[in-house]
């Protein structure tokens, strides 16, 4: 066993995130553990929980290499105890290098109720950590912010609080804690499921789109947002193919009658512009100017059911 010193990921543990839902954790201990004991075969690795840990790149990943065989393994690997079989959930790179390289380590054991208290507490730790880059923690951001909505039934105010202190919405709390604004948290959210819906099951391209080895930027992302889940799918499988995003969205505006919804926003805003003036105006002219736009629609519609 280890010794009774609080370590580092103890304090994280315990003391991240305060005023939002914890993780919920019924048992934590420190074990000392060789490379070839039994307990070493016990240990799962699980995608759902890999895949929420932002990749090394081969830079970091030769380096983390050569200080682990050189100074030892100094950080416990986290494990969510399960009794029957132990699931990582943080130190994934180290695990391996360890492996590979027989080198001894220490775990941090950790009981959870469920696999979305695992997640929660790996998405606290992952924010904890100075290494991560803004893109992920933005991304980590709304992950959690939609996690938060989630527990309270789709409302963003959390449900235990003292009555007599006025409620504060999900996006606060997390402004406060990340120290940041609460519009930053929201347009995290927004980047999060929007990057998810491109990104589709498809992790490798999602870290490598957070850490620039695909190039598109958050603000790009954020301008898809309000695309279809269709359109977003396709950009992610063509981002995947090496296209650039530029490429992309050149392809699909040659497709204007592929998806009526997305035309009909590239010629709402000429609409909006005739009807305007010819309210202002009392002009009929305008009003045949948007007539003809609608008409147009129609015409591509009737074409594409045909």
């Amino acid at each position: 066993m280890g010794n009774n010193k609080k370590s580092h990921r103890a304090n994280i543990l315990d003391n991240l995130l305060a005023g939002v839902t914890p993780p919920k954790i019924e048992t934590k201990e420190e074990v000392n553990i060789a490379k070839d004991s039994d307990f070493d075969k016990k240990i799962t690795i699980k995608e759902e929980f890999k895949s929420l840990i932002p990749p090394l790149s081969a830079d970091e990943y030769k380096k983390l290499e050569e200080n682990i065989v050189a100074d030892g393994c100094r950080d416990s690997l986290v494990l969510w105890d399960k009794e029957t079989e132990y699931i990582l959930i943080d130190g994934h790179n180290r695990y391996k290098i360890c492996q590979e390289n027989s080198v001894r380590f220490n775990v941090y054991l950790v009981k959870f109720p469920d696999a979305d208290s695992a997640k929660d507490w790996m998405l606290n730790n992952q924010l904890g950590k100075r290494n991560v880059t803004d893109d992920t923690k933005s991304y980590l951001r709304g992950m959690q912010y939609a996690r938060e909505k989630k527990k309270v039934g789709q409302n963003q105010f959390t449900i235990e609080r003292n009555p007599d202190t006025p409620a504060k919405s999900t996006a606060e709390k997390l402004a406060e804690i990340h120290k940041v604004s609460e519009p930053t948290i929201i347009r995290d959210n927004k980047y999060a499921v929007t990057l998810n819906k491109i990104t589709f099951e498809n992790d490798e391209l999602r870290w490598n789109i957070l850490n620039k080895i695909i190039s598109i930027t958050k603000n790009a992302i954020l301008l898809l947002a309000d695309e279809s889940d269709e359109t977003l799918l396709e950009i992610g499988k063509k981002l995947a193919e090496g296209q650039t995003l530029a490429e992309i969205q050149k392809e699909l505006t040659k497709k204007p009658v592929d998806n009526i919804e997305i035309h009909i926003k590239q010629t709402q805003k000429d609409i909006n512009v005739f009807l305007t003036k010819a309210i202002k105006q009392k002009s009929i002219l305008h009003l045949i100017e948007a007539e003809k736009i609608l008409q147009k629609i129609r015409s591509e519609i009737e074409k594409k059911e045909n």
